[in-house]
């Protein structure tokens, strides 16, 4: 017991720290999804239509515009792999849309 209660207090005592790295985003919108793919591909939409893909690990962010869809509001998206993609609008009527890309 004494040997537990020893390995609690050492874990508990000793921080836990994350390192966080700010990443570049090509957009001022709101992002509220995100999918990461492995550790060079993510994707992440948002407001206004956006939708942005990175296959550098972060590095650099670009845009993977949708035709028509600046009124749009991306909350969620999905990706498959690096190539494939669900996205989720949401809104009134037919502003609630699912999209699929493959490239």
């Amino acid at each position: 017991m004494r040997t537990l209660t020893l390995l609690l207090v050492i874990v508990l005592a000793h921080p836990c720290e994350g390192q966080w790295i700010a990443q570049k985003s090509p957009t001022n919108s709101r992002l509220r999804g995100v999918s990461v793919v492995d550790d060079r591909n993510a994707w992440a939409s948002g407001a206004g239509g956006t939708v942005i893909a990175t296959d550098d690990g972060g590095t650099t962010w670009r845009p993977r515009p949708v035709p028509n869809s600046a009124d749009l509001d991306f909350r969620d998206l999905e990706a498959v792999d690096a190539r494939t993609v669900y996205l989720l609008s949401i809104g009134e009527a037919e502003k609630s849309r699912i999209f699929k890309t493959t490239d």
